[in-house]
């Protein structure tokens, strides 16, 4: 077992380096994504729980919207930047996590960003039910790797698993080609 990340800081170093799987382009600096060549719409994120997250910011408006994040008092080094999958491809997206009555799931149907679609329409499923579900929406590999960070990651606490956040797409995208991206894996 790992111990799982204690805050998002730590979260972001693993996430990074590709430690949770499939994941979007992401860069942690403005220059690192301009010099990445990459022109598609992303996201401007920071790295703390629930703080300010943009959306669909096309590539012409990217350093303007950076540099109001700056002006609202974000430092530098709490940016992040990353590729926006196509919400009209989401499947389903969520959170799982392990209980004592199996899997626990919470999920939203919604083709929006995930705090948007979990705030529209929330759905939950427990037991054999859940893993049914997530396996239906998740690809073979997708599914597979998020048994696997359940098993392999340790939450350290009385709940008995991490908390993974995770989207299900239409079809494949991210550094891997899976349907499926492990957005974040938490234990704070």
């Amino acid at each position: 077992m790992h111990p799982i990340p204690r805050n998002k800081l730590a979260f972001y170093r693993l996430f990074t380096n590709g430690v949770f799987g499939n994941q979007t382009l992401t860069w942690t600096t403005l220059e690192d994504y301009l010099r990445s060549g990459y022109r598609g719409t992303i996201a401007i994120r920071t790295k703390g729980v629930g703080t300010r997250c943009d959306y669909h910011i096309p590539f012409g408006q990217v350093e303007a919207r950076y540099q109001d994040f700056l002006q609202a008092g974000y430092a530098r080094e709490a940016i992040n930047f990353s590729q926006m999958a196509n919400d009209a491809d989401i499947v389903a997206q969520g959170e799982v996590m392990r209980t004592t009555s199996g899997l626990a799931l919470t999920y939203s149907r919604e083709q929006l960003p995930m705090r948007q679609a979990l705030a529209k329409s929330t759905l939950t499923s427990e037991g054999l039910q859940a893993q049914q579900l997530l396996k239906a929406f998740c690809c073979d590999r997708g599914y597979d790797w998020i048994m696997e960070l359940l098993d392999v990651w340790d939450a350290g606490t009385q709940q008995l698993s991490p908390v993974i956040e995770w989207s299900a797409y239409s079809k494949p995208l991210g550094t891997l080609g899976w349907n499926t991206v492990v957005w974040e894996l938490r234990g704070y």
